[in-house]
């Protein structure tokens, strides 16, 4: 598991009306990826103001303390995706700004009611124009699409062995740990999707984010959901690292829950990898991968039983409408015989539309606790929500060496494991 990630509700004391989220792709290790989501967010916290230039000395000066201090840094790195919210109600329906940083191939796409979503953050790639003449610059060389013939991303955390030019600044590296920052404005009706590349390795934005709005409709249960969409994408062939996170601006105290652990679907497939981590996972929350799969199993069983339910709904509406529609062509054809004086032709009956079956899932929602409230009493909070331990792929995605995260489950109160 080489990526991991960080949600923050509230950036207390010095900026109260803030949030912050953040999603570490790790590559060659786990030590940066890990490292930067613990320590980017307590800089980028004790910031007096967020500006561009603030964000970018706060994400250089941790960088070098990352190569200073972890000697893995050398060959371990990371890219980056993360948000800062600030709320300063500047506008009455969006009231938040959005900074939006990234480094690497991470992407960060807000959500807007009646349009395409935007991606806010840039692929940053060897072979892209900047990142290739900087790279010969500082002495090193692309090819198959790589630095060095190695490391497929331009901009990362770490690396400290292409950070080497003591006659070059940081950022002007083969490797640089310059984040492109984009700024912009929502309101509670938009949302944030962050991922890494393992997600868009087998979909496009828009069909990722099109798989979270259906089963949205269905269910307000988003780590579930999540959970759902890391088994699609696993399902479709991509064998890269995988998080993904929701953030929703609305009021999340009725979200928040105690630790869960949801298991995952255990594959045979002959995969020593995929059990290792299966197991490893399962250490973590210290349940046997016995346990695992039969909690699994009764998973399943009333996912089964949820879709029998919609089915037996959906064919319960079709026979009503259909006595509707039978019940209107007969009042036609009476009234046709009544007023058959006046025309010689037939009364056409209205056409027949039918509702067309649910093909998803109706995700069974969680008991939600209200202690949240206690903690943030504000009109609207934060409520965030990402792939981690709750989530029912949590087990397969970490069991063919794929990262799901940390494992870590998303409430006011979450700490990181």
């Amino acid at each position: 598991m080489e990526d991991s990630h960080t949600a923050v509700l509230s950036l207390a004391p010095s900026h109260l009306e803030s949030a912050y989220f953040a999603v570490f792709d790790g590559h060659n290790g786990t030590a940066a990826a890990n490292w930067m989501a613990e320590n980017l967010c307590k800089r980028i916290s004790k910031l007096p103001t967020f500006t561009t230039e603030t964000i970018i000395q706060a994400c250089l000066e941790a960088d070098a303390e990352l190569i200073r201090e972890l000697p893995e840094a050398e060959t371990h790195g990371c890219t980056a995706v993360f948000a800062i919210l600030e709320r300063d109600n500047k506008e009455a329906d969006r009231p938040w700004r959005l900074l939006v940083g990234n480094l690497g191939d991470s992407r960060l796409l807000v959500v807007r009611p009646g349009v395409a979503p935007e991606q806010l953050s840039k692929d940053h790639k060897p072979g892209h124009d900047g990142e290739e003449s900087r790279i010969k610059a500082a002495g090193g060389f692309v090819a198959r699409g790589r630095i060095d013939a190695c490391l497929a991303v331009s901009r990362a955390f770490g690396d400290g062995a292409y950070k080497v030019n003591k006659e070059l600044k940081p950022e002007a590296q083969k490797v640089s740990p310059l984040p492109e920052l984009v700024e912009t404005r929502v309101g509670p009706q938009d949302w944030l999707f962050l991922c890494c590349d393992g997600i868009y390795e087998s979909l496009t934005n828009e069909q990722a984010i099109s798989f979270v709005q259906d089963h949205l409709t269905r269910s307000h249960d988003t780590a579930a959901i999540l959970g759902d969409l890391l088994s699609h994408v696993l399902q479709k062939g991509s064998k890269d690292n995988m998080t993904a996170m929701v953030v929703q601006l609305k009021d999340g105290s009725g979200y928040a829950a105690e630790d869960e652990f949801v298991a995952g679907e255990w594959y045979e497939a002959g995969n020593e990898g995929f059990q290792a981590a299966y197991k490893g996972n399962c250490d973590l929350w210290g349940k046997t991968v016995e346990e695992a799969r039969a909690l699994w199993s009764r998973t399943k069983a009333d996912k089964d039983k949820d879709k029998d339910k919609d089915k037996d709904k959906d064919k319960d509406k079709d026979r009503e409408k259909g006595k509707d529609k039978e019940g209107e062509k007969k009042e036609d054809e009476k009234g046709g015989k009544e007023d058959s004086s006046s025309s010689s032709e037939d009364a056409t009956p209205p056409e027949d539309v039918r509702v067309p079956p649910s093909p998803l899932l109706k995700a069974k929602d969680r008991n939600r606790k209200d202690e949240a409230a206690k903690q943030d009493d504000r009109p609207l909070s934060w409520f965030a929500a990402m792939f981690g331990g709750r989530t029912a792929a949590a087990a397969i995605v970490t069991a063919t060496g794929l990262d799901g995260g940390d494992g870590s489950p998303i409430s006011p109160k979450s700490k990181k494991k």
